[in-house]
């Protein structure tokens, strides 16, 4: 009776584990997340800025921030959020062996597999970051606010990008909030979400 007791256990252990990752948001969960422009870089967490999913929101530029961040929504929350996309593109990702959305706003693209958000680029001042202690970064901006905010980041700059981790106390993140940056005019050209 008790070696079936402990069985069972065990066998409730084992697919808990098997099964946590999918379990966990998989907008942020997946090991493929933000496929493009990923990074040939590896950094520790002592090299780079780490901020909280939750100080902050993408949204559109003079709207306020979300409680819950974009990028934990799901393929339908997006649409609800944002709005129909100017144009609905299907790319194929050589990571996964599989087709993914792509929606198109004037200033945004945002990639979805599986109606899981997998990543989002922000080309343009329409859409920014929104933080809840009332500031905001978007294209456009002079880097300098990058490099007063997040120092440790920029002093680990590499071609043009400067690296922020992100950090949620509820699950584990592995991707980075990537500002590129023009260094003749000193101007942020896009910000991504990418490894």
């Amino acid at each position: 009776m008790v070696w079936f007791h402990l069985k069972k256990n065990s066998y409730w252990l084992i697919l808990l584990l098997l099964h946590a990752p999918i379990n966990i948001t998989p907008s942020i969960a997946s090991d493929h997340i933000f496929y493009c422009k990923e990074s040939k870089y590896d950094f520790e967490n002592d090299d780079i800025n780490i901020i909280d999913i939750n100080s902050f929101d993408i949204s559109k530029t003079g709207t306020f921030p979300s409680f819950k961040n974009t990028l934990l929504l799901n393929q339908n929350e997006f649409v609800k959020k944002f709005g129909k996309p100017q144009k609905k593109l299907v790319e194929y990702s050589e990571l996964d062996d599989a087709n993914m959305d792509c929606y198109v706003y004037q200033g945004m693209k945002a990639w979805f597999m599986n109606k899981s958000l997998e990543s989002i680029a922000l080309t343009s001042s329409n859409y920014c970051l929104n933080f809840f202690n009332n500031k905001t970064i978007k294209v456009g901006d002079n880097i300098d606010a990058i490099v007063k905010a997040y120092p440790k980041s920029w002093q680990s700059k590499r071609d043009n990008q400067v690296f922020v981790g992100l950090k949620n106390n509820q699950i584990t993140i592995d991707i980075n909030l990537i500002f590129e940056y023009d260094s003749t005019t000193r101007k942020i050209t896009e910000i991504h979400f990418g490894y």
